[in-house]
């Protein structure tokens, strides 16, 4: 394997000589039309003539005036066209003047760490931003005291762009922390820390096993993740199915830190595969991997599906009983027994919709303990019990059913 890998980089190099390595130094655009430069190393694709680089990179910006101070360094080295090993990445101003009318200053910090376009290794990110007013007086300009508005640093791990390990965000006002495997699914303590607030739950295998929140309730919820243990090698036979879904704040936090275009130029600064701007206004979007999370799913069969619609097929054959005998109520002269049958008929009909009810429970609800206490609410005349098989609820409510309607057709309102 080795072998091979020397064979191919030899090759590439043969390649890229015979093509010639060509230089480049000069203008570099980024999203805020600012004049900066780059200077960086490339080659031609000999069959799409596009200009691929490969080599150090050098990007900097340095812009200094009455109004603002900018400065922006980004460097880094290319591998045929992607991000590869160390790259570093610097903003700063002093006092630069926004539309709010204050003059903000900016200190943004990213190292990263890449194999051929891929996320792979140590990131650490930093962000100070403050910002001051100041007011003329007689002609002398008074600075009022700087405010902080932000003074955040973060460190997560990367494996070929998933992330895995630990990954952590301190800020003044909102911090977490939480440690994935190495596939990215969450697997030990997630805290999040707010000024009023500290919230954790606990993962196994991207499982949430244990929430502990801020007025100290303390959930425990294995079942789903026993239940997994047990069948994960068959899970729909058990009636069960695996939904993995990330944490919902994921996109959020990275596009404002270490994914902001506006701090470090991906834009105009490529080579990275997970990013990419569609749509005619090139919206960056990035693609995460990572952070994972599981949750269980019921599964119906289509076994099963013949059974729930046995039961809904009883309803409806019990509803179109009730509206006959309605029907022949009503022409005839006030009859007794038929306005019994017909009171009959409707309290059965209510029965029948709560057993219809308990269907619709058990299709997306997998634990019959919680089948259980949801289908409690359908008001049925069916007690359930935590201990009851997924089939043998579904068992039971036919059965009911199939009784009903029997009871229903017996009373023969014509």
């Amino acid at each position: 394997m080795k072998l091979n890998l020397t064979i191919v980089l030899l090759l590439s190099t043969i390649l890229l000589s015979a093509q010639g390595v060509l230089r480049y130094e000069g203008p570099f655009p980024n999203a805020s039309n600012e004049e900066g430069t780059a200077n960086y190393s490339y080659y031609k694709n000999a069959e799409t003539g596009k200009n691929v680089k490969h080599g150090a990179f050098r990007y900097k910006v340095k812009i200094k005036n009455t109004d603002s101070r900018v400065y922006r360094n980004i460097s880094g080295t290319y591998k045929s066209g992607w991000k590869d090993g160390l790259w570093e990445y610097a903003y700063t101003t002093k006092d630069k003047r926004e539309s709010d009318g204050y003059y903000y200053s900016y200190s943004i910090n990213l190292t990263a760490n890449y194999e051929s376009g891929w996320p792979d290794g140590v990131w650490y990110y930093t962000s100070s931003v403050k910002r001051r007013r100041n007011n003329i007086e007689r002609g002398v300009v008074k600075w009022f005291p700087y405010e902080i508005m932000k003074d955040e640093t973060m460190k997560l791990h990367f494996n070929h762009g998933v992330l895995v390990d630990s990954l952590w965000k301190k800020g003044l006002h909102k911090s977490f922390s939480l440690l994935s495997d190495e596939k990215g699914f969450l697997n030990g303590t997630f805290e999040f820390i707010t000024d009023t607030s500290n919230v954790t739950v606990d993962y196994l295998e991207g499982f949430p096993v244990k929430t502990s929140k801020p007025d100290n309730n303390v959930e425990i919820t294995t079942d789903h993740y026993r239940f997994y243990m047990k069948h994960k090698d068959d899970l729909n036979k058990n009636g069960a199915m695996l939904d993995t879904a990330t944490l919902t704040f994921y996109s959020e936090v990275f596009y404002n830190t270490i994914y902001n275009d506006k701090f470090f130029n991906y834009r105009f600064i490529d080579g990275e595969r997970m990013v990419s701007f569609k749509g005619k206004r090139k919206e960056m979007e990035v693609r995460f991997m990572g952070l994972y999370k599981r949750e269980l799913k019921a599964f119906v069969s289509e076994d099963e599906q013949r059974i729930i619609q046995g039961v809904f097929a009883y309803q409806i054959s019990v509803s179109r009983m009730l509206a006959s005998c309605e029907k022949v109520y009503k022409s005839s002269d006030n009859d007794v027994n038929l306005r019994k049958k017909v009171a009959q008929l409707k309290s059965i009909e209510i029965m029948m919709k709560s057993y219809t009810c308990i269907m619709q429970v058990y299709k997306t609800v997998l634990m019959p303990k919680d089948i259980a206490k949801a289908a409690a609410s359908c008001k049925s005349d069916i007690r359930l019990s935590s201990l009851n098989t997924r089939r043998q609820i579904l068992d039971t409510v036919l059965s009911r059913a199939k009784a009903l309607e029997a009871k229903a057709s017996a009373l023969k309102c014509k």
